[in-house]
C-alpha cells in the first residue's frame, strides 16, 4: 500500500489509516469488504454484500460498491461517503449526507474510525424508514429488487478498480455466470424432452385410436361370425329333429298302408277270438 502523494499527506493520518487497515485484515467489518488504492491511500473502496432477507427484502443479495475519500486531515475531519453502484436508495457517484460524512464537520469524532463510518452507512443504507437527505433517492421495492440481481454485474462490466480490489467478486461473477449457463442449457434439455415426450404421447395416441378402431371392428366380425355359427347349429338342430319326426311318420304310415299286413292282423285276431269261444263253451 503506497501513495504518490505521500508527501503531500501527514504521517499522522498515513498511520491511523495503515493501523486502521492492519486491524480490519486481522478482523473483517459484518456485510462489508474495504481497501484502500494501490496509488491512494486516501481513497478507500468498499463493498456492501451477502444482504439476506433478514437484512433487507429490498436489497437482499446485492452488491453495492461504493467509495470513502479521507482529507489530509484525517482523522480529525471526516470523509466524504459515495456509493458507485445503482441501488434505488443514494444517488450514485453523488456525495452522501450522514452524521459521519464531511456533511457534518461539526459531529465528527476522531475516534470513530473506518469500521465505525462502514457500519453506521451500512445502518442508514438498510433503514426501512428510508431517511431523506442529500444524496438519497425514493423508490419502489421492486425497482430496488431488480437492482440488487443486476448489481454484481455492474459492478464487474461499470465500476473502475472494482476487479483490481475485489477479485473474489469478480470471481463469485463468474461462477454466477456459469451457474446461470447451465441453468439455460437445463432448461432447454427439459423443453427439448418436454417436446419429445409431447410428440410421441400423440402419436401413441393416433396408434391407439387407430388400433382400438380396427379391434373394434375385428370384434364384431367376431361377434358376427359367432351369432351366424350359433344361428346355423340351432336351425340345423331343428331341422334334424323335424327329419326324424317326419320319417317316423312315414314309417308308421307306411306300416299301415301295407295289406298284407292287415291280413295277418285280421288272422290273428280272429284266431284269438275263437280260442277265447271255444274256451267258454268248455
Amino acid at each position: 500500500m503506497t501513495s504518490k502523494h505521500k508527501q503531500h499527506i501527514p504521517q499522522q493520518c498515513i498511520s491511523r489509516l495503515q493501523k486502521e487497515y492492519v486491524q480490519i485484515q486481522r478482523e473483517s467489518i459484518p456485510n462489508i469488504d474495504c481497501a484502500p488504492r494501490e496509488d491512494n491511500i486516501l481513497e478507500w473502496h468498499y463493498v456492501i454484500h451477502s444482504l439476506t432477507e433478514q437484512h433487507s427484502l429490498s436489497f437482499s443479495g446485492g452488491n453495492y460498491h461504493g467509495k470513502l475519500v479521507f482529507s489530509p486531515q484525517y482523522p480529525y475531519k471526516p470523509p466524504s461517503i459515495y456509493m458507485s453502484t445503482p441501488n434505488g436508495r443514494f444517488q450514485i457517484n453523488q456525495r452522501i449526507c450522514t452524521s459521519m460524512s464531511d456533511f457534518h464537520p461539526e459531529s465528527w469524532r476522531p475516534l470513530w474510525s473506518i469500521r465505525s463510518i462502514l457500519i453506521g452507512l451500512l445502518s442508514f443504507f438498510l433503514d426501512e424508514k428510508e431517511p431523506q437527505t442529500y444524496g438519497s433517492v425514493q423508490t419502489s421495492t421492486e425497482d430496488k429488487r431488480k437492482m440488487a440481481l443486476v448489481s454484481l454485474q455492474y459492478n464487474v462490466n461499470h465500476v473502475p478498480l472494482f476487479k483490481d480490489l475485489f477479485p473474489q467478486f469478480v470471481q463469485l461473477h463468474q461462477q454466477q455466470v456459469m451457474q446461470l449457463k447451465q441453468q439455460q442449457q437445463q432448461r432447454q434439455q427439459l423443453q427439448s424432452l418436454v417436446g419429445s415426450c409431447s410428440s410421441s404421447n400423440h402419436m401413441n395416441n393416433n396408434n391407439n385410436s387407430d388400433g382400438d378402431d380396427a379391434s373394434s371392428h375385428q370384434m364384431r366380425i367376431r361377434n358376427t361370425r359367432a351369432s351366424s355359427h350359433h344361428l346355423s347349429e340351432s336351425t340345423s338342430a331343428v331341422l334334424h329333429t323335424g327329419t326324424q319326426q317326419v320319417q317316423w311318420l312315414n314309417r308308421i304310415q307306411s306300416v299301415l298302408n301295407n295289406s298284407y299286413l292287415t291280413t295277418i292282423l285280421n288272422v290273428i285276431v280272429f284266431l284269438i277270438v275263437a280260442a277265447l269261444i271255444l274256451y267258454v263253451a268248455i
